[in-house]
């Protein structure tokens, strides 16, 4: 089972599990058990999603130097702190479903519909459905950015006519840039890196379904 104690809770959210802490213990002790992916690179694995670029800028800012608040909050200082100094970086993907080369704002792998505290970056992304959702979001303005960034709530950035979704099974990523590869908030590994989708690999306690 899981209690909500992280800083954005979005994996409880994308199960169905109650954020309060009440709430989601009477989960633990009446729900029913579910099947769900996870993500593995290497020896490690996440749950929700997984980026590179200016979206792993922000993570490590977020994670170093905002002490005070949490959650939604927290990214979103965190990305008016970094947007200033950040530059394109060039990412190399290739995969199952379809392949990129080109300067990225930044680029997530997602098991799971949003991180951040309910940034919806991968909407149609589904925790059992044994593929990994991808969302390319290419270089651009950083004024165009950020008025397209707010969007990413309800998943509505994905109509912006440059960004790109798709989904695989596998994803190997690689830059000639030095760019770290963040999952779930926490540092992965640097790029070269391999995502895969491992199905039904966890069991957890969700609500009971009406």
């Amino acid at each position: 089972g899981i209690l909500s104690l992280g800083s954005g809770n979005d994996f409880s959210r994308a199960l169905g599990i109650p954020v309060e802490p009440g709430a989601a213990a009477r989960t633990l002790l009446e729900g029913d058990a579910r099947r769900i992916d996870v993500a593995r690179v290497g020896s490690a694995v996440y749950g929700c999603v997984a980026g590179v670029g200016f979206d792993s800028v922000v993570n490590r800012y977020a994670n170093e130097r905002v002490r005070y608040v949490s959650g939604s909050p927290a990214y979103t200082w965190a990305i008016l702190r970094c947007i200033g100094p950040y530059r394109p970086q060039r990412l190399e993907l290739r995969s199952d479903g379809r392949n990129f080369s080109g300067e990225i704002m930044f680029a997530v792998v997602g098991n799971t519909t949003s991180y951040g505290g309910g940034l919806k970056i991968t909407p149609r992304a589904r925790p059992d459905d044994g593929l990994l959702d991808v969302c390319i979001v290419p270089a651009m303005g950083k004024f165009e950015l950020l008025r397209w960034v707010p969007r990413a709530y309800s998943g509505a950035h994905l109509k912006h006519p440059r960004i790109l979704y798709f989904q695989a099974r596998k994803i190997t990523l690689a830059s000639p840039s030095r760019l770290e590869l963040f999952g779930d908030g926490e540092f992965l590994q640097e790029l070269p890196a391999t995502i895969e989708v491992v199905p039904r690999a966890l069991r957890v306690v969700v609500p009971k379904r009406e």
